[in-house]
C-alpha cells in the first residue's frame, strides 16, 4: 500500500477503533488505477467493503479530512446495520441532531460541528481539545 495512504488511514482509524465492535481492515488495492491517487479497500469482517482514496498531491491535513469523510460513511452504515446510533462521531454540542463533519483547518484535520462550525477534535484524537 502507498505509504502516504497508510499514514492517513492510521490517523482516521484511531477514531474508529474507539467505537468498540467496529473493526475495519485496509487492503492494498489499486482499484482506481489513476496516477497520483492512492487507493485501498476497507473491509469488514464479513468481507464486504468499499474503496477509499487520497490524492497524493494534497496536504496531509486535507488528505486526512477527505479520507475521514469516506470512512465516516462506511462506519455510519455499519452502525445502522448493528442497530446502534448512526450520528458518528456524535457532536457534543448537538448529540441528538447530527454527527461531526470532517474538515481541514490551518493544515490540520478536525471533526467540527456542522451547525456552528466549532472545531471539536483533531481527527485521530476524538475527545481531545483542538489546537490552532
Amino acid at each position: 500500500m502507498e505509504r502516504q495512504l497508510e499514514l492517513v488511514l492510521a490517523v482516521v482509524l484511531m477514531d474508529v477503533d474507539g467505537l468498540g465492535g467496529i473493526r475495519l481492515r485496509a487492503e492494498d488495492d489499486d482499484w482506481l488505477g489513476m496516477e497520483g491517487v492512492a487507493t485501498a479497500m476497507l473491509r469488514w469482517p464479513d468481507g464486504s467493503g468499499r474503496g477509499v482514496q487520497v490524492a497524493l498531491d494534497q496536504e496531509f491535513g486535507t488528505q486526512v479530512a477527505m479520507l475521514a469523510d469516506q470512512v465516516q460513511e462506511e462506519v455510519v452504515e455499519a452502525l445502522w446495520h448493528a442497530g446502534r446510533p448512526t450520528n458518528w462521531p456524535r457532536c457534543p454540542r448537538h448529540p441528538h441532531t447530527h454527527p461531526l463533519a470532517a474538515a481541514e483547518h490551518g493544515g490540520r484535520a478536525y471533526w467540527k460541528c456542522p451547525a456552528g462550525g466549532e472545531l471539536i477534535s483533531e481527527i485521530g484524537r476524538l475527545g481531545a481539545t483542538p489546537r490552532g
